[in-house]
Formats: structure tokens, sequence, C-alpha cells
């Protein structure tokens, strides 16, 4: 089987060898659009095109696909005194920041996790936080108390009439 021109089926080994390379020319391509992007601006701010009046005017028209964020840090790799030291520094932040918000997401998640789920009789976990009282249920001695909200009890757990309170 092919796909895009690359063989599955390849021992694992070439696999790998195959994976580093498409690796490593990815990295060369990024590096070389950040080097012609930063001679485009040069050159279109020199006035080789007197039909463009800006660089954002240039992008604009010929990388339309390319959002202004993007086309910054090109030319803030470019521009770097060591160019691949830039790229590699980026990523590296890049991969830091992704691993604190997974770790701050894990941490929500965990959070989450700690619900409790109470039904009609109220929260034993939480009774010092919450003192439930089911106001809306007249079979309990409570009154029907209209608050102008809307329940949706299409959501899973709640079809009945549990509710879900958080630890403190």
């Amino acid at each position: 089987m092919v796909i895009d021109s690359v063989a599955v089926g390849d021992p694992l080994e070439v696999v790998a060898g195959k994976i580093r390379a498409l690796w490593k020319k990815s990295e060369d391509q990024r590096l070389a659009a950040a080097l012609l992007l930063k001679e485009a601006k040069e050159r279109v701010e020199a006035g080789e095109d007197p039909h463009l009046v800006s660089f954002a005017s240039w992008c604009h028209a010929y990388l339309p696909e390319r959002s202004k964020r993007e086309i910054r840090k090109l030319l803030q790799i470019a521009s770097a005194p060591d160019p691949k030291a830039a790229l590699d520094k980026m990523r590296s932040d890049t991969r830091e920041q992704t691993r604190r918000w997974r770790e701050r997401a894990a941490s929500r998640e965990a959070t989450f996790r700690d619900e409790t789920t109470c039904g009609p009789s109220g929260c034993a976990a939480n009774d010092a936080v919450w003192d439930w009282e089911p106001n809306g249920d007249p079979s309990k001695g409570g009154e029907e108390v209209d608050t102008g909200v809307e329940i949706d009890n299409s959501i899973a757990g709640t079809e009945t009439g549990e509710h879900t309170r958080r630890h403190h």
C-alpha cells in the first residue's frame, strides 16, 4: 500500500528513518519560508512593486491563507541572529506552554471528578456548606418557587432530579 508515495509495510526501522527525514524536511522548509518572507518584506519595503503600498498588503494579496500572527513569527525567526536557534526556542517554549496547559487541565479534571452527586434528600458530604432544601417539591412540604430559570433535565444524571455540587 502507498500513501502519498510513502510505502506502508516497510520495516519499522525504515519507517522511523522516513519519519525523521520528513520532520527534518518540515523544519528546513519552515526556516526557508521564514528567510524568503524576510527577503520579500525587504523588497516590498524597498518599493520593488509600486502597486503594493505596504508589506501587509503584499501578504494579503499573496499569502491570504496565512495569519498576521504566523507571518510575525516567521519574520521573528528570520530576523534572529541565529534563525535555527530562534525556531528551536519557539518550539521549546510552545512545548512548555502546552505542558503547563495540560497540567492545569488535568487539575481541573481532578476537581471535576471530586464532585458529589446529590439526590432529593440532600448532600451528606456537603451538608455543612449547602443545606439544600427541596423548595420545589410540594410532596416534601416545600412550596413551588418560580425562579424564572428553566432547568434542562435532558443532561445525563438529571432525569431523576439529582443535582451536582462541588466540594469546598
